[in-house]
């Protein structure tokens, strides 16, 4: 009695054998460690660009709107609110 595995293996070697299996040509292409990474490295680059293009976009909105805010407040709430803005990234 052989094994699921084996069974496989020794019916498909028989057919070759018989020549009852024709020899696939076309096999799928299978991925390489490098593609994959690359195709990783791209996905993220799109994704860090994304983000810092929408991050710049608030970050200038912000300033904008701080601009105005600056000149009306005092020194100790111009410094707590540089402290956040640092925090926030």
């Amino acid at each position: 009695s052989l094994c699921n595995a084996c069974g496989i293996k020794y019916n498909k070697k028989r057919r070759r054998l018989l020549g009852l299996e024709t020899a696939k040509a076309s096999r799928k292409k299978k991925r390489t460690a490098v593609s994959r990474s690359e195709e990783v490295r791209e996905i993220l680059k799109m994704r860090f660009t994304n983000a810092s293009a929408s991050a710049s976009a608030a970050a200038a909105a912000v300033s904008q709107r701080s601009g105005k805010l600056m000149g009306k407040l005092r020194e100790e709430e111009t410094a707590a609110l540089l402290l956040m803005a640092l925090s926030c990234g």
